[in-house]
């Protein structure tokens, strides 16, 4: 994406191109982050107990705790990068990203510094996932107020994959009492939360479902003429 979004933003400066087609290119790329980011974050704080001992055996139960933490940088990256990289670097927005970074890296340290001694590894992953968070707003509020991004927009790109994910963490958290903690129990939850979250997008018809079920649709009646 971030190719195309420097192609299109040299056209907008020379007049072939709005402003508008860029901004929806990010959106485009803000809807595939959180359409994968969601479920993984709500699959891996559903299923960090079965998931730990499984893969680290024991001796790991701290990472129990830690890693539905740190789940939450999966999102908040992947957002970062589509709204930082992908978008601010190619229109030369280089000093906002740089500014979002050097204070996401400072509020790191003094939030280290602070919860450390307090919560030790559990503060560590804390002031790791706010300091990201701080820098992810920082991009995101600029691009709301100087870059025309709408928030009622992003509000609805968000809101069908936190609530199909939100179900999907409900359904896995309740059923996984039924399941023995193995690699077999681990599969059966993951396949469980793949086909929630699945018909969750389809009774919310977004968009990006409906683009690949239409462009099956297409492939199978050109199929079908030949």
């Amino acid at each position: 994406i971030t190719p195309r979004i420097a192609n299109m933003y040299s056209k907008y400066k020379s007049g072939e191109k709005s402003k508008e087609c860029i901004i929806d290119l990010a959106y485009y790329g803000i809807r595939v982050s959180c359409m994968l980011a969601f479920p993984i974050v709500f699959g891996i704080i559903s299923m960090t107990t079965v998931f730990v001992p499984v893969f680290l055996g024991g001796g790991y139960d701290k990472v129990i705790v830690l890693l539905p933490i740190f789940s939450f940088l999966v999102l908040i990256v992947g957002l970062a990068n589509i709204i930082g990289v992908a978008y601010l670097i190619p229109i030369e927005k280089q000093n906002v990203y740089t500014a979002s970074i050097i204070v996401s890296a400072v509020v790191n340290l003094l939030l280290n510094i602070w919860f450390i001694p307090k919560w030790l590894s559990v503060g560590a992953a804390m002031a790791s996932v706010i300091a990201e968070l701080i820098g992810l707003l920082i991009q995101l509020g600029y691009c709301l107020f100087y870059e025309k991004f709408s928030a009622v927009r992003v509000g609805k790109i968000v809101w069908r994959y936190a609530v199909s994910s939100l179900v999907m963490f409900l359904c896995v958290f309740y059923l996984k009492k039924y399941v023995v903690a193995n690699t077999a129990g681990l599969v059966i939850l993951i396949c469980i939360g793949v086909c929630v979250y699945g018909i969750g997008l389809l009774i919310f018809r977004d968009e990006l479902i409906m683009e690949i079920f239409r462009a099956k649709k297409e492939e199978y009646v050109g199929d079908c003429k030949k």
